[in-house]
């Protein structure tokens, strides 16, 4: 694994994915239901939660919700997307990570490192998930539409 730190992030890099990790004092625009704080996920964290949607995506994703017409089934694409990661601590103190997935051809690593990405429509070449950590459960499966 490679780490690399930055001012608001810090690079996560293995052989199966490669994402960044927003630290707990940088503002990010998405907010969780019933969220108490944020925090900033560890390596461990990020290595189950990535362990988690390897798992659990195929079956969550079994609509394939706008994943037709040249637009990518995620579950079978999982190493073409870059991963942002931000982190929080809920009401009944359990850690979630939302991860957010762009599609490498989509983007510039400058732009995932300094703030979320948010992009409208795209189909499933922009996508994201929540995990909880202590539940080991994916939820609010989110892609983008077709627009």
């Amino acid at each position: 694994m490679i780490s690399m730190f930055y001012c608001n992030s810090f690079l996560i890099s293995t052989k199966n994915y490669e994402g960044y990790v927003f630290y707990a004092k940088h503002s990010v625009w998405y907010e969780i239901k019933n969220q108490k704080e944020r925090y900033t996920p560890t390596e461990d964290d990020i290595n189950k939660a990535e362990l988690l949607i390897r798992e659990q995506i195929k079956e969550i994703n079994s609509s394939l919700e706008n994943q037709f017409d040249g637009c990518p089934v995620i579950h079978e694409n999982l190493p073409n997307y870059y991963r942002q990661y931000v982190g929080y601590i809920n009401n009944n103190g359990e850690k979630i990570i939302w991860v957010n997935f762009i599609w490498k051809d989509k983007t510039s690593v400058i732009k995932l490192k300094e703030d979320i990405v948010e992009t409208l429509d795209g189909c499933s070449y922009f996508w994201n998930i929540e995990v909880n950590i202590n539940k080991s459960k994916l939820y609010d499966l989110n892609i983008n539409g077709l627009g």
